[in-house]
Order: structure tokens, then C-alpha cells, then sequence
């Protein structure tokens, strides 16, 4: 049973951490929360230390806590439910905390508990006498235990398990016996006190060389080349890789394959054509490192965040042609496996390797604990996913949208249905269509909403986050939004257990949402700025359907939030990519406070007065709410709430579902002179947050991160200015007045490469390349750490072509940080 995807409780109060430890802040959440999650009465242990207990048949449903898991400022705090005094197998309650300075926030709390009957009662005496012999426990259950092999150790507990064959054990009390057998690592069997075996679950627990391989596929790098090509054409694209560190062998700290060849070049190369075990073998070793290095590159670290992993994940490759189009991987906590396909073998395509890291590999680690499948998780796997979003973050080709198009090229969507393999990730909901996430998995067991249907859903919502965070910007932007969407799965999957794994897409958006709020410290990164687009990535893939919706829910998008007050921009207060989130026209200036819709320049050392709009895209009638209006000198760089200045606060009234725009002002101010303003605008209400509430002084965010990611937030910057047509038609030469200029600052304790793009449009269309101004199409300099230096208009006097026919001018300056889009500064004049 799993609690509401959006609990009917708030976030705790922070209270300091040198007065709570985590576990105690989240027993003492919990106790505040005991009627509302439906707990057992004297379930709650009485204190933090309360984590043993025998078997007593007896004793009722409990909760102890078992573990802590600790990724940046997330806490997760494991209880496990027990009966009888012994452990519910898959059935856990976890508490999210945060962790900022010295003060613990609860954010929310998920209730894995099963809603069957309770276990029923077994002889004590025999459970202990099989604890203590766990090696004749396998006779009695007749598992042989292989010659020189071990018996670890066995634990006892309270499962609910099926057969392969799908036969419904119901619950039973269960012993696991762990062995360490040779050559093929750990193993764990499952025998029930009647010696019945359920099942065994097998996993495996200096130097440098040079590799000649793909770093991706053909396909993905449009080189056009099918498996089918010939031998020499397909090695004419490897590569030289120099350096990778090793053991002497295709090993290192992160990866170890099974049977690894020698170097084929003395005296550490491997250089093997791709079609063969060989080089199979070294782009299996090339491309699993390369996933592994992505946990350390996020700040995870591959240790930390693959417990169950104890040293490098092993790899085993199969190699060589198969009459089947797909492979027979396998693939565990501590192992993978590639299989052959036609002509190659999976290990070649780097897209392969980052599912079976990213997806089972790590869901093994943190939900599947003794499960040969997720069994009850909403997805097959993230693996496509981290895939796609890895690929199209170096090699920009989003527009085929096809998951595997060197493995398994699919061309029509059709082929999904012969081909498990041909995945995409453009899937949406659509009449007829229903690759919508619904309100559940299944559906008249159709083949989309099986485990590889589902998994095309789950890359597809992500898919769509990656590109909303960035990654239909440029290149830069695209890798930043690329590791920003895989260290929120990733955080989010950190706080998931065995006993919590959500069964539908609604609870794992929300436990990213959760995710969102824990800071990214390597990052440099204060969590929040996220989750509004998360939740609309899987609601535009039909999550968070309305009960209301009389629609077949598979063929539908999901609905917004039933209160989603936002400021009216071109995106309708949705979240595709925009590069346009500095100019936005739902926040305006008035010389005078009279109300009117156009905004004017300000006029200095007197009172001038702005205005804002507000629309409900939600689906009831919201509370009233506030609007705080900031100005500033127009800039880049800047951070809220540290570099605005407030001008004022109003209410603004309940807002209608769909009904015209409401105007709030006029917000009284007094600008400077020569001084080119920025306008922010931030709508706060009951029932639907403005993001700035996770900020502050101490903890401030990048508007680029804020503004585009948060309908509630509004910001402007343009300058308004008065010229005269030249008199000379058509081509004829518009002399500039005196602009006011921008600014550019460095917050950051590194410094930053800056490049200014200018642009000229006419009526609002833009062109590239204008070489009037500053000379060329380009600027580029470096802004040292805590530097702010002007950012120069147009010098007065300068000209530019004019058309007789526009309506208005623009000059338009867009800025990059590294490569990162940094919004824009804008002229407009008109005649």
C-alpha cells in the first residue's frame, strides 16, 4: 500500500540537528503523522535504538529501523515493518528528511505496507534450528551447495513471493540462505519453512591501456552505417583511446570482464575488430566504465551509490552472430551480461551498455534486493532513458527518436510489435494511441504496456524533462540538462526501498519532486528549481489523471495541478525549452498609474508603477494569493533574492480556471537615471507555491535555473526607446540614440568564459550575425570570480538597416556562461 501520491500533510518544521538526530527527527514526524498514514497503534518504536527483535508470535504489527541512506542533503530513513516479531520482506516506511546546515526538514514519508493477511504462525524451535543449520536446511529443501563452497549465513522473515511459473505463494515465514560458491560469486536461496524453494538468485560479487573502439554507434554519430556493413568498414570508425586506467587487464576499480583477452599490440593495446569476442569484449569494459564514471561525475561515487556492488562490476560478454534480432542479457547488483545479435554483439553500442547500467544494475542495488524482477515497479528500467539523453547530449539527432537505431533500427513504430528491441522516445497519449501512463501498468495485456512498453513511456517523460531543462538549447546547455535529469532519477531512486518500489508513474514523479529539494553540493546547486517541470514531464505522458475524466485514461495527457496559478507568457504556463524567459510581457511599466496594458520606459526620480497578469491553468477556483514585484539594473548573472531589490506587495484575488487575465497594481517606485531596469514578478498562493520559497539569502538561485522553471516567476528585461524613421525608402540607414547599458556579473568562485551573441529583428523576427554592432557577430572575454562590468548598447550614432515596412527594432543581446544560456537583454524602438 503505498501512501497518496500528494500526502494530506505539509513538510515539517525544521528543528536544529544538534537536538535530533536523522532517525529521531523521523520518528518524531512520524508520531505528528500517526492518524494520518493510518499506523498501528504501538507501532512506532519508543526510541531510535528500538531496531532488534526476536521472533515472538505475539507480538503485532511493528515498525524498526533498519538503515539510513544519506546521497547530499537527502536522508532516507529505512523502517522495516515486522510480525511476529520478524521482518515483512517488500514491505518497508521510509521518511525523507533534508539536511540543511544545522537544521532537519521532513519532506515526506512513503508506506510500502501490504494490505494482505497477516503470516501465518510457524514453529519457533524449527526456524532457529534451520537458522543454525542453513546448510542442512538446503537438504531438507534438496539445493545441493557446490563443492567447495560456503554457507554464508541465513536470515529469517516474513515474505510474499511467487514461483517463475506465476503460482501465488501468499505470505509465508521464509529463510534465506546465503552462499558463496566458486566461480560464480554470492548466491542467495529462498527455502519456506515447508522446504519449499522459491527461487535462487545468483549475482556475482594500475595501470593503463590503450582501446581502439566506438565511443557510439554509428547511427548515433551519422556516420549511416547498419550492422550489416563489412568488417573493415565498420572498424575504419573506431578510435584510439589513450590512457584508461587498469589492472593490467580489461579491469579497473569500477568494471572487471570475465575472460578479458590479452592486448593484441604489445605493450598495452587493444586493438581487435568490432565484429569479433575480442573487441566485443573491450567496448563491453569501454562502455560500462564510461556509465560507472557517470555516478562519479554526478557526485555520487560508484562505491556509495552501488552497495551491493563490493568491488568492480563484473562483466561477461557473448559474443558472435544469433538468429534472434536481440540479445539474452542478464544482469544483476554486482553483474552484466551482453548477448549476441545479428552480426554484433550488444556490447558495441554504448546506448546498450547505459541500460543495463542505469537500468537494472542500479535498480538492482536500491529496489529489486532478492527479486529476479522489479517485481510491482512501474518500469522495466531507466535505461533507455540515461541512454537517449546521454546520446543526444554529444550527437543532437532528438529528431529521429529512435531509442537503439543501431541495434535495433526501428524505422515505423509498427516494428515495436515484432521487435522488443525497437524502442522509441517520442511516445505520447493520443485517441487511439495509448501510450499514456493511465492511472496503473496494465491494460488488456497489451504489449506497450508491458515491461519494454513501459520502459519507452518512462524514456520518453524523460526525454522530455531533459529537453525541457535544456537539452533543445546548444551544446553546452544540452550536456548540463543532460546530467541535471540523471542526477534527479538518480537521487530519486536512492530514496526508494525494496519494500517502497511505486507501482505507477504519479509516486515516482512525486519522489523526484522530492529529490528536486535536496541540494546537489557538488554541483553548487540549492534544490528547488525543478520540480514544476518534473511534475508537467509526466503529466504531459498522462500521469496525474483527473478522476473526473471521463476519457480511456492511456489515450489522454494528465492535468495540471488542480490550482496552477501562473503569469501569462507564449508557453501558456507549460515548460518546453524557451530561450525567450527574459522578455516576458506579463510584467510591464507605467509612467503613470493608469492601468494601461503597453509598457513605457521608466522616467527617472519620479514615481513609476508596475503591473502584472495572472491566469489559473488548474481546474478549481484558486485562494487569493500575493504578488511581490523586485526591479534591479538589467544584468546577467544575477541571483535571487540577493540581487533584486522588492518594490512592493498586493493580494491578488481568487483566480477562475480559464477565465480572462487579472491585472494586479500598481506597484509604486522611483527609478534612477541613465539606469536600463529588470523586472521580476513572483505570484505566491495556498495552494500552488511560488519555488522562491526554497531560496534565500544564505541559499540563493541563478534566475537562469529560477524564471524558465517556475510559471510563478516573471522576469523582464527590455528597454523602451523613441526614433525617427529615416527619410529614405526602402534601404536606408537608422541612426541609434543613447541606450542605457546591461550589466554582467560573476557570482561564482571560478571564472567564467562569457560569450554576447547580438541580434537585429524586425517586428519581432530576429537575425544572427548582425556585424554593426561591436563589430562582429560574436563577443567573447573572461569575467574573473565577483567581476561585474558593463555590458555596452549600441554606441550613440550607430547605424542599422531599417525597413520601411516594421513596426519596431530590436537589439538584442543573448549572453552564455560557459556555454550555458543566460537569458537575454533587449532594445526595442519604435517609431
Amino acid at each position: 500500500m503505498l501512501t497518496p501520491p500528494t500526502p494530506a500533510y505539509t513538510p515539517a518544521a525544521p528543528v536544529p540537528l544538534e537536538a535530533c538526530a536523522p532517525v529521531e527527527a523521523a520518528l518524531a514526524w512520524l508520531t505528528t503523522l500517526e492518524g494520518t498514514l493510518g499506523l498501528p497503534a504501538g507501532a512506532l518504536p519508543g526510541a531510535a535504538t528500538a531496531a532488534e527483535g526476536g521472533h515472538d508470535p505475539g507480538a503485532g504489527l511493528c515498525l524498526r529501523h533498519r538503515e539510513v541512506k544519506t546521497y547530499f542533503t537527502g536522508v532516507t530513513v529505512v523502517f522495516e515493518w515486522r510480525e511476529q516479531g520478524l521482518p515483512r520482506h517488500d514491505e518497508d516506511l521510509v521518511v525523507w528528511l533534508r539536511v540543511r546546515g544545522n537544521e532537519v526538514h521532513g519532506m515526506g514519508v512513503r508506506d510500502g505496507r501490504s494490505a494482505e493477511a497477516t503470516a501465518p504462525l510457524v514453529d519457533p524451535e524449527l526456524i532457529a534450528a534451520r537458522m543454525a543449520d542453513p546448510a542442512g536446511t538446503l537438504a531438507a529443501a534438496g539445493v545441493a551447495l557446490a563443492p567447495g563452497g560456503d554457507v554464508l549465513g541465513a536470515t529469517v522473515g516474513v515474505a510474499r513471493s511467487a514461483l517463475p511459473s506465476g503460482e501465488n505463494l501468499g505470505r509465508a515465514v521464509c529463510i534465506d540462505v546465503h552462499l558463496l560458491e566458486p566461480g560464480s560469486g554470492y548466491r542467495r536461496v529462498r527455502v519456506r519453512a515447508q522446504d519449499l524453494v522459491l527461487y535462487a538468485d545468483h549475482a556475482i560479487a594500475a595501470g593503463v591501456a590503450d582501446l581502439k573502439v566506438w565511443n557510439w554507434d554509428p547511427a548515433t554519430t551519422g556516420a549511416g552505417l547498419t550492422k550489416t556493413a563489412t568488417a573493415s568498414t565498420l572498424d575504419a570508425l573506431t578510435g584510439l583511446v589513450t590512457g584508461v586506467p587498469t589492472t593490467g587487464d580489461l579491469a579497473n576499480a569500477r568494471v572487471a570482464v570475465k575472460g578479458a583477452p590479452g592486448p593484441s599490440t604489445p605493450p598495452d593495446t587493444w586493438a581487435y575488430g568490432v565484429a569479433t569476442a575480442e573487441g566485443a569484449a573491450v567496448h563491453a569494459f569501454w562502455h560500462v566504465d564510461h556509465a560507472l564514471s557517470q555516478l562519479d561525475d554526478l557526485g555520487f561515487g560508484v562505491a556509495a551509490y552501488l552497495p551491493n556492488q563490493a568491488g568492480p562490476l563484473e562483466v561477461s560478454v557473448s559474443a558472435g552472430a544469433t538468429t534472434t534480432p536481440w540479445g539474452a542479457g542478464y544482469n544483476s547488483a554486482k553483474a552484466v551480461e551482453f548477448g549476441p545479435t545479428v552480426g554484433l554483439s550488444e556490447a558495441v553500442d554504448r546506448r546498450i551498455a547505459y541500460h543495463e547500467v542505469f537500468g537494472h544494475v542500479v535498480l538492482y542495488n536500491h529496489i529489486a534486493d532478492h527479486r529476479p524482477l522489479y517485481t510491482n515497479f512501474f518500469t522495466h528500467s531507466f535505461g533507455d532513458a540515461f541512454a537517449v539523453i546521454y546520446a543526444d547530449a554529444e550527437w543532437p539527432v532528438h529528431t529521429d527518436f529512435q531509442t537503439f537505431p543501431f541495434s535495433f533500427p526501428a524505422p515505423s513504430p509498427s516494428d515495436f510489435d515484432t521487435n522488443p528491441g525497437a524502442r522509441r522516445h517520442d511516445r505520447a497519449p493520443s485517441l487511439g494511441n495509448a501510450w499514456g501512463w493511465g492511472d496503473g501498468k496494465w491494460i488488456n495485456g497489451a504489449t506497450k504496456h508491458g515491461d519494454y512498453g513501459q520502459e519507452q513511456k518512462a524514456s520518453s517523460t524523460l526525454f522530455r524533462l531533459y529537453r525541457a531543462l535544456g537539452g533543445d538549447a546548444n551544446s553546452a546547455a544540452r550536456k548540463l540538462a543532460a546530467r541535471t535529469t540523471a542526477w534527479l532519477t538518480l537521487q530519486a531512486i536512492a530514496k526508494l526501498t525494496p519494500g517502497t518500489r511505486p507501482d505507477h508513474a504519479q509516486a515516482f514523479a512525486d519522489t523526484m519532486q522530492v529529490a528536486d529539494l535536496d541540494d546537489w553540493t557538488t554541483q553548487g546547486w540549492t534544490g528547488g528549481a525543478y520540480n514544476k517541470v518534473i511534475r508537467w514531464a509526466f503529466e504531459k505522458q498522462g500521469a496525474y489523471q483527473s478522476p473526473l475524466s471521463m476519457a480511456t485514461p492511456y489515450e489522454v495527457e494528465g492535468h495540471p495541478p488542480t490550482v496552477d496559478v501562473y503569469f501569462p507568457d507564449a508557453r501558456d504556463g507549460a515548460y518546453p525549452y524557451t530561450s525567450s524567459w527574459s522578455h516576458d510581457t506579463a510584467i510591464w511599466n507605467r509612467n503613470a498609474a493608469d492601468g494601461l496594458l503597453t509598457t513605457q520606459a521608466p522616467v527617472a526620480g519620479v514615481p513609476n508603477y508596475l503591473y502584472v497578469r495572472l491566469r489559473n491553468r488548474g481546474s478549481t477556483t484558486s485562494p487569493a494569493g500575493t504578488v511581490t514585484t523586485y526591479v534591479r539594473k538589467a544584468a546577467f548573472g544575477t541571483q535571487w533574492p540577493t540581487d533584486f531589490h522588492p518594490v512592493g506587495v498586493k493580494s491578488h484575488p481568487a483566480l477562475v480556471p480559464g477565465a480572462a487575465d487579472v491585472v494586479v497594481g500598481p506597484f509604486a517606485w522611483v527609478p534612477k537615471a541613465s539606469t536600463f531596469y529588470a523586472y521580476l514578478g513572483v505570484v505566491d498562493n495556498p495552494s500552488d507555491r511560488a519555488n522562491t520559497q526554497h531560496f534565500g539569502a544564505t541559499q540563493p538561485v541563478g534566475v537562469e535555473r529560477l524564471v524558465p522553471h517556475d510559471n510563478n516567476v516573471i522576469l523582464r528585461q527590455t528597454w523602451m526607446f523613441k526614433f525617427v524613421p529615416p527619410v529614405k525608402f526602402p534601404a536606408a540607414s537608422l541612426l541609434l540614440p543613447a541606450l542605457p547599458p546591461a550589466e554582467l556579473l560573476n557570482p561564482r568562485a571560478q571564472p567564467v568564459e562569457v560569450v554576447v551573441v547580438p541580434s537585429l529583428g524586425y517586428g519581432g523576427v530576429h537575425h544572427r550575425g548582425l556585424t554593426a554592432l561591436h563589430g562582429g557577430p560574436v563577443k567573447r572575454f573572461v569575467l574573473a570570480p565577483g567581476q561585474t562590468v558593463s555590458l555596452a548598447a549600441p554606441a550613440p550614432g550607430a547605424t542599422v538597416g531599417w525597413r520601411a515596412s516594421a513596426r519596431s527594432l530590436m537589439l538584442r543581446y543573448s549572453v552564455y556562461y560557459d556555454g550555458i544560456p543566460q537569458g537575454s537583454v533587449a532594445w526595442i524602438g519604435t517609431p
